[in-house]
């Protein structure tokens, strides 16, 4: 796909905000000609960006009007004040696990902001916190008592809890691991987050984060989680970017995370998505990235454009991830896949089959008709459109050999 001149316009704002040299990117005049930035304003907010490509914009603004600019500063003023509410939450959570004693490491969210620029310029969505598994009920029964309230919905890898203006996701396990014999050894690997993380801070506002080695493996996990899910935007590659550029030149890379990710079937995942930051956030090359990438990094950035934050763009899109085959497991087809994730969606939602069986088939069927139903009412997505976007996104996502090793 060949991106708009408003898709360039928003990556090279994106690069001004990530680049060591700012000024060596700045566009032409006649690479501005003709470009609608209210569209590119509009894409920033999609992808969830609208922060750092408002203040980069500052470069161009006599190509657009005042008009534009101060609607698009009232989207960037609002991203910031939510992100002020979700860094009061994390604070409260934070005191209430330094006092109970618990250990903890936010991941995503602020520790990944800590990477930028202006940690404020990424965008916040809720408190996602990596927990001790062995602390878990403790920790459950903790937040309750502090007025949580526990979604019932249960999760593969966390427990929601919620309150007035706070959002919490408490992981007990990183989410992306692989779904096959390599499994075991991602979790072994990052076994010592949450031991070993490290105090930082934003302000004033301190908080456990996970050491870089481990925090690295964990962004390329939650990359690969979005990409081949609901959809990868923005947000989520500025996250790799922005990581890479700060600790390229780090002994981890070539002595723990490369070869692990070439032993779990994720070293050519990291090369090209590192290559599609290099290519088209510019950020500088690290030593370790080899090339051959570059039209698959194209591929992927057409693809993220496309998607959204989190496939905010397009619902059809978005709801296709229910029929990618992923995580290395054995490749299926569409409609196996789709019956693999409403499988997997009864255990989510009704646990209790888990003792009780006999349930299961009964629950099962029941879950089945009623998707079919609402498909044919138009209250879901349907098949006849889910099918031709998810074989589009299994193209791409093929070649990128996600957790393929040798052995499998």
């Amino acid at each position: 796909m060949e991106l708009s001149k408003e898709q360039r316009v928003l990556l090279n704002l994106i690069s001004i905000s990530i680049a060591s040299e700012p000024s060596k990117i700045l566009l032409s005049e006649e690479d501005l000609l003709g470009v609608d930035f209210i569209k590119v304003a509009k894409e920033s907010i999609y992808q969830a960006v609208t922060v750092q490509a408002f203040n980069a914009v500052s470069n161009y603004k006599k190509y657009f009007s005042t008009p534009i600019y101060n609607k698009w500063q009232e989207f960037a003023v609002n991203s910031i004040s939510s992100n002020l509410k979700v860094l009061k939450a994390q604070n409260d959570l934070v005191e209430i696990m330094k006092e109970s004693g618990f250990s903890y490491a936010i991941i995503k969210g602020t520790s990944a902001s800590l990477y930028y620029k202006n940690p404020y310029e990424r965008s916040l969505g809720d408190v996602d916190f990596l927990i001790d598994r062995k602390s878990r009920e403790e920790i459950e029964k903790l937040l309750i008592e502090k007025g949580y309230e526990k979604d019932p919905m249960a999760h593969i890898s966390h427990v929601i809890f919620t309150k007035p203006d706070a959002h919490l996701e408490m992981h007990f396990e990183v989410a992306g691991l692989p779904e096959n014999e390599h499994k075991n050894r991602v979790k072994e690997f990052l076994e010592p987050t949450v031991e070993t993380a490290k105090v930082e801070s934003i302000d004033g506002n301190l908080f456990r984060t996970p050491k870089e080695v481990y925090h690295g493996v964990i962004i390329l996990l939650h990359t690969q989680h979005h990409l081949l899910g609901e959809g990868l935007g923005l947000r989520h590659l500025c996250d790799l970017a922005v990581f890479v550029q700060k600790t390229k030149c780090e002994d981890f890379w070539i002595n723990d995370i490369i070869p692990l990710l070439k032993e779990i079937g994720l070293y050519k995942f990291l090369q090209v998505m590192v290559t599609t930051c290099v290519n088209h956030l510019n950020i500088d090359r690290p030593a370790w990235l080899t090339d051959g990438y570059d039209e698959l990094a194209s591929e992927v950035i057409s693809d993220v454009l496309q998607s959204g934050n989190m496939g905010k763009k397009d619902k059809v899109r978005a709801n296709s991830g229910m029929l990618l085959a992923k995580k290395g497991k054995r490749k299926r087809g569409a409609i196996s896949t789709l019956a693999i994730s409403l499988h997997r969606a009864v255990l989510l939602k009704y646990p209790f089959v888990k003792k009780w069986w006999i349930l299961y088939p009964f629950i099962y069927i029941y879950k089945a008709v009623q998707n079919v139903l609402r498909m044919i009412f138009g209250k879901r997505t349907s098949l006849n459109k889910m099918i031709p976007e998810a074989k589009k996104r299994q193209a791409l996502y093929d070649k990128l050999d996600v957790y393929k090793t040798k052995e499998n």
